[in-house]
Formats: structure tokens, sequence, C-alpha cells
């Protein structure tokens, strides 16, 4: 047997299992706790721009809409132009508004002005319900291969071990006994 196979039980216990794991996980935990990472800021403003900024993601200057709260020195800002449309005519100086962010961050993923809620949340819910899909399906495949298969652990048991060594030398044999016999005819044969 080749290392690879032989290797195939415990990759599937630490890696592949791990990661089917994981991935589910991430897809329902982010699902259900979306909301609850985000951090809110209610304030006046004081500033509502439309300005150019560096993007870290695009590693280039784009325009954003900027906003800033009183009160807090941060600058508030989204680069999604549906939502910079959005900001310009519906926000101004002197404006109560309460906007979310997530951690260590400062992008608008959420902003209410009053009642009105101008910029909705989105969490990805396709990509986090193909998360949960891949995660699942990638689990029941390991599970099903480590209750198929464990005697994949130490590479077979001592019974296979036995059968392909015997396998392996009556090859051996064989290939031995069937050599061609050359003759004083070959060369009218063409060998």
């Amino acid at each position: 047997m080749s290392i690879f196979r032989t290797t195939a039980y415990l990759r599937t216990i630490f890696l592949i299992l791990p990661i089917g794991i994981s991935l589910t996980y991430h897809g329902i935990s982010e699902f259900f706790d979306g909301k609850a990472n985000l951090i809110r800021h209610h304030g006046i403003v004081i500033v509502a721009e439309e300005r150019r900024i560096y993007n870290k993601n695009a590693k280039s200057q784009m325009n954003a809409f900027c906003i800033k709260i009183k009160g807090s020195n941060i600058n508030f800002h989204t680069f999604i132009l549906d939502k910079i449309d959005v900001l310009k005519t519906n926000v101004n100086k002197e404006d109560t508004i309460s906007l979310w962010t997530k951690k260590n961050s400062f992008r608008i993923e959420k902003l209410e002005k009053g009642d009105l809620i101008l910029v909705p949340y989105y969490h990805g819910t396709w990509f986090l319900l193909i998360s949960v899909i891949i995660g699942l399906t990638i689990s029941i495949f390991s599970v099903g291969y480590l209750i198929k298969h464990p005697t994949d652990l130490l590479g077979g048991t001592a019974k296979e071990k036995a059968q392909d060594k015997a396998r392996k030398k009556e090859e051996a044999i064989k290939a031995e006994h069937y050599k061609p016999v050359k003759t004083k005819y070959d060369h009218l044969i063409g060998m």
C-alpha cells in the first residue's frame, strides 16, 4: 500500500472531518449571531459627505460616503454605491441617526434615521447557507468513511497484509515463470 492510502484514515480524522465541522459551525453561528456582533453608534451628524478614501481590500482610492457623529472623531464610511445614493439624499447635518459597524471596523453595516431604516443589514445569507451545506456534506462523508473503513487506521488488518504480501509474491513468481525463452527461430517471427 502506498503512504497516501495508509494515511487516509488519519487524514480524515485530523483534517477533513474538522474542516467539515468548522464550516458547519461557522455558517450556523454567523447566521444566528450575525446581528449580535454589531456595535451601535448613536448621535447627531456633524459631517455627512462623499469623498475619496483608501480602501484596504481594493488597495486603491475609492468614492465613499463618510459620516462623523458628534462626540466621536471616527469617520464611519461605506463604499457600496447603492448605499451612497441613499445616504446622500437622506442624511444631512444635524440629523439624529443610529448606525452599526462590526468590531474593529468603521464600515457602515446598518443605518437608521428615526424609525426609517436607510441601510438594512445584510449578512450574506447565501454564503452562510452554502457554507453549512458544504460543511454537512464533508462531515457526513467523513463519518461514513470512518465507520466503513476502520481497518485503514494502521494500513489494514494482519490478514489483509498477509494476502497483499502473498499476492505480490505470486505475481513475482508468475512474472519469472512466464519469461519468454529464446529459440533459434526468434529471428523469423521478429523477436
